[in-house]
């Protein structure tokens, strides 16, 4: 469940379909068999806006087993291609599977590793960065997504309320959730406080964090390097 009143989730979850096409199979199975694929209000949200966007490039951290690459490809402009990481091992052969399986091999790479190490690696720049990953590691993502994502790139980052954690102080929060939510709040923070940034928190899902790169040189928390 999200973080929305009972009945309110439940009506928006009622009335939101599932993913066209073979997305949408993908999405049913992966409900059916509890694996953590983005929920529906979240995709759903992610196909409308990518349906505007048009995008040519994305960027998914976190492919998990390849449903949101998959759905996400549907919305790509001609000769367009996403680069998706993950890092844990059978989340990696079901998401190769599953590319396969459903005829997605050409619109999608899979990179295998930790998207700490593999960021600094990509020397490419994208139209739509998605962060659905480790929680306590997006502030250590954020630089190079920022200086991977066009001027005019929209970046999309999943889990952000946790359960409505965040709007707590650190002192409501469980002892074990204390790193994450510290990092999470500067994340946020970062985001809505850095010139050439627009962002919003949306209340979809766990919560999304939605920022418009609007310029081309970025400093992110004045610390000096340009981004």
């Amino acid at each position: 469940m999200g973080i929305l009143e009972d009945h309110i989730e439940n009506y928006i979850d009622d009335i939101t379909p599932l993913s066209g096409g073979e997305a949408g199979k993908l999405q049913q199975w992966a409900y059916d068999n509890n694996f953590p694929v983005v929920p529906k209000q979240t995709a759903a949200f992610i196909r409308s806006l990518l349906a505007a966007l048009k995008p040519k490039d994305i960027l998914e951290i976190g492919c998990c087993i390849g449903f949101s690459a998959g759905m996400m490809s549907e919305f790509l402009s001609e000769g367009g291609h996403i680069t998706t990481i993950d890092r844990y091992d059978i989340m990696i052969e079901l998401a190769k599977q599953n590319i396969k399986d459903y005829g997605w091999e050409n619109k999608i790479t899979l990179l295998e590793g930790d998207a700490a190490k593999i960021l600094p690696t990509i020397d490419k720049s994208f139209d739509f960065i998605f962060m659905d990953a480790a929680k306590g590691q997006y502030l250590q993502f954020l630089p190079f997504c920022i200086k991977m994502l066009r001027p005019g790139g929209v970046m999309l980052a999943d889990d952000i309320l946790k359960d409505g954690y965040l709007a707590m102080d650190r002192f409501s929060v469980p002892r074990r959730m204390r790193t994450t939510h510290r990092r999470m709040r500067e994340f946020v923070y970062t985001l809505n406080h850095t010139d050439g940034l627009e962002t919003s928190l949306l209340t979809i899902g766990d919560g999304l964090i939605m920022t418009t790169k609007t310029k081309g040189n970025i400093i992110l928390n004045n610390d000096g390097f340009v981004y």
